[in-house]
């Protein structure tokens, strides 16, 4: 089986926000209708005349190879689900966002009313998108998301959704938001069809999480060079037997070879990951001794509280 190395290059060198607006081409007529109606809003213009927005289309940012595995990026997206990848506006500091989709008829509860399923997702990922930027390490998970239903959302139809971090304090954020529909004919007004109010709290395994994977993608002579795409793996040995000059940007060389390569890499990446665990587990042992000796636990919440 083929390494994925387009996958490996893409975790080790994620795109850029602009590059997310390049990439996508419209697969039809009607995809192409979509964009170009999204394109001409008054308000995409006005996002994009604010220095203090930053333009993207995060969904694009999954390596191609894992979005068949990802609801929103994948499951949910294309002809008669959400018609053309999501734009998407975030306010610096994560002060603010705001998230321009259509809704096909694919994604309906009652006929032709969009699931509140679909809503609530929407919101839950877009709101923890606008927090990210003042939480640690810019992840956090979903701790509390209330969803207030306000009008019937219809299907085909295209829809703005806006948000705003209310308050952070340390790995938590509240954020609040709404979902309200677009008008297309003239004279016709926003409708907001949903609201939520959320709490997100960044795991405390996230700046463990950030070591390892610095330890896993780092770069030197004998990792995988990621950065280049003419890229060679050189002096990894398997039993003897010398690997070289396989190219992670060129042409498929054969599995054995691949397999050799992974596993030689691993061993080389095992060694120090076992070091960085037997660290963090010794520092949270000696922190919880400390805790217990002195008659109290510091942690009095859940798993990430």
């Amino acid at each position: 089986m083929a390494l994925p190395y387009d996958v490996l290059r893409a975790i080790r060198n994620p795109i850029t926000d602009a590059e997310t607006l390049k990439i996508y081409k419209a697969p039809n007529a009607d995809a192409q209708e979509k964009e170009n109606f999204i394109n001409s809003l008054p308000l995409v213009a006005e996002l994009r005349a604010n220095p203090d927005f930053t333009e993207s289309r995060p969904h694009l940012k999954l390596p191609p190879a894992w979005r068949d595995q990802n609801l929103t990026a994948g499951t949910l997206m294309g002809p008669g689900r959400v018609t053309v990848p999501p734009y998407s506006w975030g306010e610096i500091g994560g002060k603010s966002f705001v998230q321009i989709f259509h809704v096909g008829s694919d994604l309906c509860g009652h006929l032709g009313i969009i699931h509140g399923g679909f809503l609530a997702t929407v919101l839950d990922e877009a709101l923890a998108r606008t927090c990210f930027p003042v939480l640690p390490h810019n992840v956090g998970m979903t701790a509390k998301l209330d969803v207030t239903y306000k009008a019937p959302a219809m299907a085909n139809k295209y829809y703005a959704l806006k948000a705003r971090t209310v308050k952070s304090e340390g790995r938590k954020a509240w954020v609040e938001g709404h979902i309200e529909t677009i008008p297309t004919e003239e004279g016709e007004q926003p409708v907001i069809v949903a609201s939520a109010s959320a709490l997100f709290i960044s795991p405390r395994q996230a700046s463990v999480r950030a070591l390892l994977h610095a330890v896993v993608f780092s770069s030197g002579s004998n990792n995988f060079a990621l950065n280049s795409d003419d890229a060679n793996v050189c002096d990894a040995t398997d039993n003897g037997e010398a690997v070289s000059s396989l190219r992670l940007g060129g042409p498929r060389q054969d599995s054995r070879r691949e397999r050799t390569v992974l596993r030689v890499t691993c061993r080389r990446q095992l060694s120090v990951l076992v070091m960085m665990v037997l660290a963090v587990v010794g520092a949270f042992s000696v922190a919880y001794g400390v805790a217990v000796s002195g008659d109290y636990l510091t942690d009095q919440g859940g798993w990430y509280v």
